[in-house]
């Protein structure tokens, strides 16, 4: 006789799908927050992810902002820089929550309130 019961996800298989939702979704904003900013040449695009816990269930909201001019940096979030006229798209910073932050154009990490490159 086949058995044709479905198991549930381990712990690590329901952890790797919710990634892959978090991931497909922010891409579905990404693209949209670019398709609606197709008449400008060049622009910036602030992302971040909060995160809350209501009755044991966590709630992730990713928050994209558009700006026409390079925003400072902000704690926990990251900045893509979007060219149009050259077609490009390069991430030029992510503040961690341990206060580093990366540069990865240059191949930098930085601590904050330090001295400490590497």
């Amino acid at each position: 006789m086949l058995s044709l019961q479905k198991t549930l996800p381990t712990m690590g298989e329901f952890h790797l799908l919710a990634r892959k939702r978090l991931s497909d979704y922010f891409q579905i904003k990404f693209e949209k927050v670019q398709k609606e900013n197709l008449d400008k040449n060049k622009y910036f695009i602030l992302g971040a992810v909060k995160t809350t816990r209501k009755n044991g269930k966590t709630k992730i909201r990713v928050i994209l902002k558009t700006y026409d001019q390079q925003p400072q940096i902000q704690k926990e979030s990251y900045l893509y820089e979007i060219d149009n006229v050259e077609n490009t798209q390069t991430l030029l910073w992510v503040m961690h929550t341990n206060n580093s932050l990366s540069l990865p154009t240059i191949g930098k990490k930085i601590s904050v309130g330090t001295t400490s490159v590497s």
